[in-house]
């Protein structure tokens, strides 16, 4: 059977997502599905290779979990396509996302 979301070995579920972002796109092969999750956070070690980084006019914020809380910046990204689903205009959060998870 061949299915688009994959369970670690702690259970949790990852998918394949493409952020697509001024011309260019980065194919992340796990990104944790969190549905306790108000926003999407991406990686910034990640994502700053197709220019995801913060930028004197971007809006600052922080977000808060288990794990404890973190500064984000936010961007809106021109695509993201999960399993042939494409949604565009998608806002995102950025930040470094040290949370002791192998992704």
């Amino acid at each position: 059977m061949n299915t688009a979301i994959h369970l670690s070995s702690s259970d949790l579920p990852f998918i394949k997502v493409t952020v697509y972002y001024k011309n260019q796109s980065i194919t992340l092969p796990r990104v944790l599905i969190n549905t306790g999750s108000s926003s999407t956070i991406l990686k910034l070690d990640v994502v700053e290779e197709i220019g995801l980084t913060v930028e004197v006019d971007d809006v600052l914020g922080t977000i808060s979990g288990v794990g404890g809380s973190e500064f984000v910046f936010f961007k809106t990204v021109d695509a993201i396509e999960l399993n042939g689903f494409i949604i565009e205009n998608f806002q995102v959060d950025i930040g470094t996302m040290n949370y002791g998870i192998t992704y």
